[in-house]
């Protein structure tokens, strides 16, 4: 049925997916496949999920992003990691210090893990919190109440309903009124009887015994929310899991949301661990999950002992990922705002902010410096090398490069003596040196480091920028050197390719060294303090 004649209320997902497969169609027809399209696409996409959410009786329309791959989409300028976000334990990944090209890839390598295993640490204590909150929880449970004392609390419970006696109790008092609060839940005994008016009333130092009791978690401000944190936990909970299952494959966080229940069963190994991709229905690459991998099978254990206490509730077929809220009203429905919870949870454990797609490309990141591209593409699930190689090449060559070129710039810099403005030299600044005719300059052209390199009594000049530079190399910046840099680069723009054919030896000997240093120095220069000197010059 054409979705233009069907009611809004009797619109399904279907028509909606087909609406958006044949407007991207025609769109990749007319326009190309380009931003424009892409931003055309999205404002139809989202006028038509905004009236669908609004008016259709199909549940599923809900989230029709999670149904739908886009396809014309701005092209991206390049795929964040977490080592690209600030933080005071480690250098920024694209300004890592190193003296050679291997150490940058052994301190890229360990920027890349010391993310992801803080992000690992952080999500498995939060699992081993949460492990023994239920401990101490079902201690409670099994507490064996004196009648005595069980009177006595009630006599409490009723004179702070009545009375509103909110004075601190004892450890004892407090624990036997939440294993009381347990066996009322229960029915395993019967409501102390306080009234529904005024507000229930509690101890004043209750929060504190459940913050301990719960080791921390919260999963609401009240004792019943506290008390559900069996089928109710923080959100920070199933987070940790999912994330602990991302670091692990590296699947997009939407896949890890549709893990099915069967697959949490660890009866045999290795446990073969697979997933769906929303968007396209495809299946995940199978990810083997063996005995040693502690972390992985505690987060498969949490998430299955949850889902079977949910299932034990009464609630039917409910999402491995079912929020505390859709728990409590017996619905089982996924999480959503996942977003906002991976923020809080960076800002609670001091970890870099980030979006749950930067972890993937960390853990891309990570798998194509420690093993192959090859190890990246079957982890990632790309069909095509070219993908793996354009997708790699976002996510980490950037960055080397960057690094490469923050080094290179800062070292080469303490090199430079900038002379432009006399008035601001001071004497025993000033560098008696002679042109070489690049831009750069030679203190002692009559006594080079070795003395054959001399040539009718002075330096032949053919091992200036070789090596690192000449110790006798000095790049003094004057008005007459600006000039000398920008016409030699021009020299070398126009002539380059010609020299090159006319002598391949002699323009890698004599004229590669020196066409290298020019156009480092002409950058240096362009992005320095006399920028605007070169800018001159280079307009003449």
């Amino acid at each position: 049925m054409d979705i233009a004649t069907t009611r809004p209320e009797d619109v399904v997902l279907e028509q909606v997916l087909a609406l958006f497969n044949e407007y991207e169609d025609n769109l990749v027809t007319t326009v190309g496949d380009n931003n424009s399209s892409a931003r055309l696409s999205g404002s139809i996409r989202n006028l038509v999920e905004r009236v669908v959410k609004k008016h259709s009786k199909d549940a599923r329309t809900s989230n029709i992003r999670q149904h739908y791959r886009v396809r014309c989409v701005i092209r991206s300028r390049g795929r964040a990691l977490l080592s690209d976000v600030p933080h005071p334990a480690r250098p920024l990944i694209k300004a890592l210090p190193h003296e050679s090209l291997s150490q940058l890839t052994k301190e890229t390598t360990a920027v890349l893990s010391w993310d992801l295993e803080q992000f690992n640490r952080a999500a498995v204590a939060v699992l081993r919190r949460y492990e023994l909150a239920l401990e101490n929880v079902q201690l409670l449970r099994n507490l064996r109440i004196a009648p005595a004392d069980g009177e006595s609390i009630r006599n409490k419970v009723l004179r702070l309903a009545y009375v509103g006696d909110e004075q601190n109790w004892s450890a004892e008092e407090l624990q036997t009124y939440v294993a009381l609060e347990l066996e009322i839940r229960e029915g395993k005994a019967q409501e102390f009887g306080r009234p529904e008016y005024p507000k229930q009333r509690y101890p004043h130092n209750l929060n504190d015994y459940m913050k301990g009791l719960l080791c921390g978690l919260s999963n609401g401000t009240t004792l019943p929310f506290w008390l559900d944190i069996e089928i109710a936990p923080p959100v920070e909970v199933l987070l940790s899991c999912a994330l602990i299952i991302q670091m692990k494959t590296a699947w997009n966080f939407i896949s890890v949301l549709e893990l099915e229940p069967h697959m949490l069963v660890a009866d045999k190994f290795p446990l073969q661990l697979q997933s769906t991709k929303p968007k396209t229905k495809d299946k995940t690459p199978i990810v083997l999950i063996e005995r040693s991998d502690e972390e992985v099978l505690l987060a498969l254990k949490v998430l299955r002992e949850r889902y079977q206490r949910l299932i034990l509730s009464g609630i039917q077929g409910p999402s491995v990922f079912a929020s505390s809220r859709s728990a409590r009203s017996g619905k089982g429905d996924a999480v959503s705002g996942w977003d906002s919870s991976l923020k809080k949870f960076c800002r609670t454990y001091s970890l870099p902010t980030c979006s749950a797609e930067m972890v993937r490309n960390q853990v891309l990141a990570y798998r194509a410096t420690t093993r192959s591209i090859l190890s990246a593409r079957s982890t990632a699930g790309h069909l095509s090398e070219n993908t793996t190689l354009g997708y790699i090449n976002k996510i980490l060559v950037q960055r080397l490069n960057s690094a490469n070129s923050f080094e290179f710039d800062k070292r080469f810099d303490a090199t430079v003596h900038y002379m432009i403005d006399p008035k601001r030299v001071a004497k025993d600044q000033k560098i008696l040196a002679y042109p070489i005719g690049d831009g750069a300059s030679c203190k002692s052209p009559s006594q080079p480091p070795k003395q054959e390199w001399l040539v009718d009594g002075a330096c032949s000049g053919r091992e200036c920028h070789k090596n690192g530079g000449c110790p006798n190399r000095k790049i003094v910046i004057d008005l007459a050197r600006i000039e000398e840099v920008v016409r030699t680069k021009r020299y070398y723009d126009a002539n380059a390719i010609r020299l090159l054919n006319e002598n391949e030896a002699a323009f890698a000997a004599d004229h590669l060294p020196n066409l290298e240093f020019n156009y480092a120095l002409f950058g240096l220069l362009k992005r320095g303090p006399y920028r605007h000197l070169v800018k001159r010059f280079d307009n003449e």
